[in-house]
């Protein structure tokens, strides 16, 4: 049985579900991040506590480097747990993260060029970037779960989807990243300036917090996927099954 109903939702209602998704396969999800996010965390950490990306800039590049990579393999493998979950499977730890190291080159191509017209978009105005961004923040679910014989075209199909829908997805996106990046760092701020002694602890929480949190922003996007394909493509649990080949019946626990 489905634990969630495909129908349209409100941003309010697609974060409900964000954090019933999140709680139902947290252990999957955070292994999953753990896994790909762990050692360049350890890594970025550590950079910071040496004295930061101008004392270590090696390790400072190296670190976000990994933390990319991981990012992009963790965050397309958590797109497929989600799906999973709506249809009442338990999701496979194993067979999400190989699907989405299959995936990577074209993962990398999109958002590669995803990239290149943001930052294009910022230098022409501020405004034209954060709407590129609203138009392509599905493109990893158009590629994991449509598997387009060309990546790059997830980005003009993604465009499509959020047409008339940027204003909300803007939205999504300033709740997640305020929630998950600012509030956390923030925090650890003003932690760090009332006990500066236990600054280098503060870093690592604050590192482990946001890596058991990143599994929030693509179950978020993915529900908005879907959102978006209920309301301009009558689509549901019947063809989401179809879609990622599994019938709608849950696996025995």
């Amino acid at each position: 049985m489905a634990i969630h109903e495909l129908r349209p939702m409100t941003t309010g209602e697609i974060l409900d579900a964000v954090f019933g998704i999140y709680r139902t396969a947290f252990v999957v999800m955070v292994s999953i991040v753990i896994l790909c996010q762990g050692i360049p965390t350890i890594l970025y950490t550590y950079m910071l506590l040496a004295g930061g990306p101008f004392v270590e800039p090696e390790l400072f590049f190296v670190s976000l480097f990994l933390r990319g990579i991981g990012a992009t393999v963790s965050g397309a493998a958590i797109i497929l747990v989600v799906s999973d979950t709506l249809l009442g499977k338990n999701p496979d730890t194993g067979v999400s993260l190989r699907m989405a190291l299959r995936a990577f080159v074209g993962l990398f191509v999109a958002g590669l060029a995803r990239l290149l017209l943001v930052v294009l978009g910022l230098m022409i105005f501020v405004v034209p970037g954060v709407i590129i961004v609203c138009g392509y923040v599905i493109v990893e679910q158009v590629i994991m779960l449509e598997q387009p014989k060309h990546a790059i075209s997830a980005l003009p199909r993604s465009w499509a989807l959020t047409k008339g829908y940027k204003g909300k997805l803007f939205g999504l996106i300033v709740i997640l990243l305020l929630f998950v990046q600012l509030i956390p760092s923030i925090v650890a701020g003003a932690l760090a300036a009332l006990l500066p002694a236990f600054d280098a602890y503060i870093q690592i929480g604050v590192s482990l917090l946001q890596l058991v949190l990143f599994p929030l922003l693509p179950v978020a996007f993915t529900l908005a996927y879907y959102d978006l394909r209920v309301r301009k493509e009558a689509f549901d649990l019947e063809f989401l099954s179809a879609q990622i080949g599994m019938d709608t019946d849950p696996v025995p626990a």
